[in-house]
């Protein structure tokens, strides 16, 4: 913005140069043309009226009136002085002089009428630019809420329907269990069998809390120790796929009146999610009080590959592994706090940031943590 002053303050300092040369070259012109020369004197006086034009549409009826006033200014001598022998050719410089003025008024005002019609206009087009700017992203908005609503509701139908059979299937497992000792060959399968049910069982929960999530027990909770809870969980994970952990511990206590086992779940599901990919990199967690929200920083360094932001709060995008809830998720564990989260790319990888409502002073931060991580699998 400062360039783009200082750049129409010297376009402007080059024109009025050039206007008062232009004015300066003509009237040398007449004064050192002979009297005898009356049809170049004439071509000479038609001449101001460029410059006085040119100044008229370029800075209004100010511009154009300064310059026909100088015209005038360096004029007169030569009238006054040279054309007092010829009463009737001095009379016709004198009015001459007065067209000037009159050419400037008239040029002028048309072109302050001109400039703002063309200022209207303009305001005009960024007015509606912005209009459609925001009709498309609410449009944009509306259109992804209601694809979160269908997968929601999709997600909710197949998860009620598939919890009750695979509840039957882990009973009955347990009861075949019962019947093989360790050491038979097919205990092992029957153990393999309970895994995976109960692997499905978690998948189902993670349908059912994207689709429709509790509502938060709301509560003041010290995020540095939920922070500190929730990378002990997530350390383990990490490490097998090479990532390093680092949440410092904060110079000052920040209470958020959140659901912490909620938001415990967003971080893992942020931290531990496979999109974006990130393998053999680093996790940076830091929070903040803000002043009108406590904030969490979660920045993944080393990712190798990264979705277009836009995408990467989507249900079931196509670069996911697995399922591809956890960030969707996680978004919707925030927004259930009266929170929010964003993405952005930095160099190299990835930070998210989530705003929390921050807790009154004189509440005290007291929620138990759950002591276990889910597992992340592809």
């Amino acid at each position: 913005m400062i360039m783009d002053a200082d750049s129409d303050h010297r376009r402007c300092v080059r024109g009025v140069l050039a206007i008062a040369v232009t004015v300066m070259t003509i009237s040398a012109l007449h004064y050192l043309t002979s009297l005898h020369s009356v049809v170049l004197h004439e071509v000479l006086k038609r001449l101001y009226y460029v410059p006085i034009v040119v100044a008229a549409v370029m800075w209004g009826i100010k511009g154009g009136l300064a310059t026909s006033s100088f015209s005038t200014l360096l004029y007169m001598p030569h009238v006054v002085f040279q054309w007092h022998a010829w009463p009737v050719l001095e009379a016709e410089q004198y009015g001459e002089a007065l067209m000037f003025n009159v050419v400037a008024s008239v040029a002028g005002v048309l072109a302050d009428r001109l400039h703002a019609e063309r200022t209207l206009h303009r305001d005009a087009a960024g007015e509606l630019r912005d209009a459609y700017a925001r009709l498309r992203a609410g449009n944009d908005e509306r259109v992804r809420m209601d694809r979160l609503v269908t997968i929601g509701r999709i997600a909710s139908g197949i998860a009620h329907e598939v919890r009750t059979p695979l509840a039957g299937l882990l009973g009955s497992l347990e009861i075949l269990e019962n019947e093989f000792t360790r050491e038979h060959p097919k205990a092992e399968f029957v153990a393999i069998a309970k895994r995976q049910i109960s692997r499905l069982q978690e998948v189902v929960t993670e349908f059912l809390e994207f689709a429709q999530p509790a509502p938060p027990a709301v509560r003041p909770v010290d995020l540095g120790q939920l922070i500190e809870t929730t990378t002990r969980l997530a350390r383990i994970t990490l490490a097998r796929r090479g990532v390093s952990l680092d949440a410092p511990a904060p110079n000052t206590t920040v209470t958020a009146d959140v659901d912490a086992e909620q938001v415990q779940r967003a971080l893992l599901g942020i931290m531990l999610a496979d999109t974006p990919a990130l393998r053999d990199g680093h996790i940076s967690i830091t929070m903040a009080n803000r002043g009108d929200a406590a904030q969490i920083a979660v920045e993944l360094e080393g990712v190798t590959s990264v979705p277009a932001v836009s995408d990467l709060f989507e249900a079931f995008p196509a670069t996911a592994c697995g399922h591809g809830l956890a960030l969707a998720t996680a978004e919707r564990l925030i927004a259930n706090q009266h929170g929010a989260v964003k993405a952005e790319v930095i160099d190299g990888g990835v930070r998210f940031v989530i705003d929390l409502p921050l807790a009154q002073a004189s509440r005290v931060a007291s929620t138990p943590l759950q002591t276990h991580a889910p597992e992340q699998t592809c």
